[in-house]
């Protein structure tokens, strides 16, 4: 089971609204074009009964020291703009 201070990644992804990559204020004078967001992140696998695999970001919210340190695998993930 995912560690429950990790995110699914299937819930942030679904969760980008690429409408707003553009944001325009004409009272203000204001325009704004994201092309690309790109985030870093740790990872955790969920592997689950059926063999599937569930990919959890976002490093746990606790830290503790223990003698081993757990390592996290990185994923790095860019979000580009359609035009």
């Amino acid at each position: 089971m995912i560690d429950e201070a990790f995110y699914y990644l299937s819930d942030i992804l679904s969760g980008i609204d690429t409408d707003h990559f553009f944001v325009e204020n004409e009272v203000q004078g204001i325009k704004s074009n994201i092309e690309e967001i790109t985030m870093e992140t740790p990872v955790e696998l969920d592997i689950i009964n059926d063999g599937g695999v569930h990919i959890g970001l976002v490093s746990p919210l606790y830290r503790l020291e223990v003698t081993q340190m757990p390592v996290f695998h990185q994923c790095k993930i860019t979000f580009q703009r359609n035009p």
